[in-house]
């Protein structure tokens, strides 16, 4: 839980626009996903939700949730968590613990009948914070392919 300086303080929710249209985070996830363009197309997204646990102006934690159709499971749809991100001075605090807590319950309330996250640590603290979140470890076998992309100048850049 996040300590008592921050408990009733902090906003556990999705991202929101000011009344210029802008977020009040967006500097942040500029930064994070470099590029205001994807932001603004997250943002307008019915399936995507970005998370955020924020002080006033200042982004402690976020994490993505889409949502994905799916045509068996009766239906229900797939979760997806993507980049569970706690600024470093705001770690062991709570607040990722939270904020992935909110979203699994947003995709529980959205019907989905499982949520998946992974990850690419290996860091027995990440993998146990993930644990403890209610995730397990080895049900499903993931496989993934990074294609290359081709930068502004045409030069084909391996993937990340």
């Amino acid at each position: 839980m996040p300590n008592q300086h921050y408990r009733w303080m902090v906003r556990f929710a999705p991202s929101r626009l000011d009344a210029a249209g802008h977020s009040v985070v967006l500097w942040v996830i500029m930064t994070v996903y470099g590029s205001s363009d994807t932001w603004t197309r997250m943002l307008a997204s019915n399936l995507v939700t970005v998370f955020v646990a924020e002080f006033e102006t200042e982004l402690m934690a976020s994490c993505t949730l889409a949502i994905l159709p799916n045509l068996t499971r009766n239906a229900r749809s797939i979760g997806w968590i993507e980049n569970v991100v706690t600024r470093r001075e705001h770690r062991r605090l709570g607040f990722g613990s939270r904020l992935l807590a909110v979203a699994l319950e947003a995709a529980s309330d959205a019907g989905c009948y499982k949520i998946m996250l992974a990850t690419g640590s290996s860091n027995e603290a990440t993998l146990r914070f993930y644990r403890t979140a209610g995730f397990r470890q080895g049900d499903k076998t993931f496989f993934e392919v990074r294609p290359s992309i081709v930068d502004p100048r045409g030069v084909r850049v391996r993937p990340c």
